[in-house]
C-alpha cells in the first residue's frame, strides 16, 4: 500500500467502506483513485485522490465509457469530499449512491448483456439491491425522489 493512500485511511478515518460505499475486503482492497486523471496532468497527490475499492474504481470507469455526464458528477462529489479536509458526509454518500442508481437505470440491460450477470455482481449494483429489497416498481419512484433531492442541494 502507497504512503499517499495510507496517510488517506488515517486523514479521512477509512475502516469499512470506500467513498463510493463499496466495502473494503481482502478481495476487493483499497486504491488510490486520480480525481484528475494522470493522462490530463493529475498527480498522485493527496489533493488529487479518492480512496475507493478496487470494484468501485473498476466500476466507476465503466460508468465513464457507457456515460461521461455522470462519471464526471461522481468524480465532482469526490473531490468536493477531497477538499473538505473529513469524511464524506451522509448527503455526499447519498449523493454518490444516486448517480450510481441513475447510470444503472439507465444501462441496466446493456450492462447484463455485455458483462452477464456474475461479474455485473461484483460492483454491488445499487439497482440489483434496491430490486431485491423494495420491488421494481419503487426502483423508479425512490430513483425520482433521489434526482429531486439532488436538483435542490
Amino acid at each position: 500500500m502507497s504512503k499517499i493512500l495510507k496517510l488517506m485511511i488515517s486523514k479521512y478515518a477509512i475502516e469499512e467502506f470506500d467513498w463510493m460505499s463499496f466495502r473494503i475486503t481482502k478481495e476487493n482492497p483499497l486504491t488510490y483513485h486520480h480525481i484528475k486523471k494522470e493522462a490530463s496532468g493529475g498527480e498522485r497527490t493527496l489533493d488529487n485522490g479518492a480512496p475507493l475499492t478496487r470494484y468501485a474504481q473498476d466500476y466507476l470507469h465503466l460508468i465513464e465509457r457507457y456515460n461521461f455526464k455522470i462519471y464526471r458528477r461522481i468524480n465532482r462529489v469526490l473531490s468536493e469530499i477531497n477538499m473538505q479536509g473529513f469524511p464524506p458526509t451522509k448527503a455526499q454518500l447519498d449523493k454518490i449512491n444516486g448517480f450510481l442508481l441513475e447510470f444503472e437505470v439507465r444501462h441496466y440491460e446493456q450492462l447484463k448483456k455485455r458483462l452477464g450477470m456474475g461479474k455485473y455482481d461484483k460492483f454491488n449494483a445499487t439497482l440489483e439491491r434496491m430490486k431485491i429489497q423494495e420491488g421494481k416498481p419503487k426502483v423508479k419512484k425512490k430513483l425520482k425522489k433521489q434526482r429531486k433531492s439532488a436538483k435542490r442541494n
